[in-house]
């Protein structure tokens, strides 16, 4: 093998480097201290947390080929935003507010998921993802099944997390917190900013941007996956590699 002036000449666990003229060259050997799976991580501590940013590349791929130039607006099948709408979707920016939520609920029994309509599916992910890196007990129910059983588990030590956005099931949702925070209930609000209502209500609130109740989940799932990484972080769980779980399914 040639390199630039010398020769290099490779042996299965020894190599020299010699110049043309024959003799030796100079060099350093300089270890590298990460593997192929750092490098695939980027800049991210945990591919969790890769995969999480860049959902929006995501959405952006989804959005090939349903954009018309022509009409200077989208074609989503079955969205039908207009113009206007689609302009005023604002982009979330999630700081480390997040991160510093965690460590307040750290040491908490486990958590229970909240949600109705479209956000009813979100708080079952919401509870799926927590439990299965962070090994904490968590549950997703209807919010309109509160009374249903579900409340004897209400109490300090099991904080809820209700999905509430500005949609037409808000003021239920506001009765669900009334009605959890009387049992002395920890509430983790996610809704929509500007509800100074449901500030005043709950212990702790993540917002999102206004947006139509149809597209909520989408804005609704992004913190509580976050929530449920810095959580299992804390915890010292690995969050790429979560116990007893496999990438597929052999047996039935």
């Amino acid at each position: 093998m040639r390199l630039l002036s010398s020769w290099m000449v490779c042996a299965v666990c020894h190599f020299d480097i010699i110049s043309l003229a024959g003799a030796d060259a100079s060099f350093q050997v300089s270890r590298v201290e990460f593997s192929t799976e750092d490098v695939d991580k980027g800049a991210y501590p945990h591919f969790m947390l890769k995969e999480i940013f860049e959902q929006p590349n995501s959405i952006r791929d989804a959005m090939r080929g349903r954009l018309s130039i022509e009409e200077c607006t989208a074609k989503l099948g079955g969205l039908n935003m207009s113009s206007r709408e689609l302009r005023d979707v604002d982009r979330i920016v999630l700081s480390d507010k997040i991160e510093k939520l965690t460590e307040k609920y750290v040491d908490a029994a486990g958590f229970l998921f909240f949600g109705r309509q479209y956000n009813y599916p979100i708080a079952l992910e919401g509870a799926l993802k927590l439990k299965e890196i962070s090994y904490k007990f968590a549950e997703g129910h209807p919010s309109a099944e509160l009374k249903h059983g579900v409340i004897a588990l209400i109490g300090p030590d099991v904080p809820s997390i209700m999905i509430a956005p500005d949609d037409a099931v808000y003021e239920k949702n506001i009765s669900s917190i009334e009605q959890i925070k009387a049992r002395k209930g920890k509430v983790i609000a996610v809704a929509t900013e500007g509800r100074k209502q449901i500030a005043n209500l709950a212990d702790d609130v993540i917002c999102i941007p206004k947006c139509p109740d149809f597209v909520s989940p989408i804005l609704t799932a992004i913190p509580l996956q976050l929530f449920a990484y810095h959580l299992a972080v804390k915890l010292g769980c690995d969050v790429d590699k979560p116990r007893n779980l496999a990438k597929s399914v052999t047996v039935e």
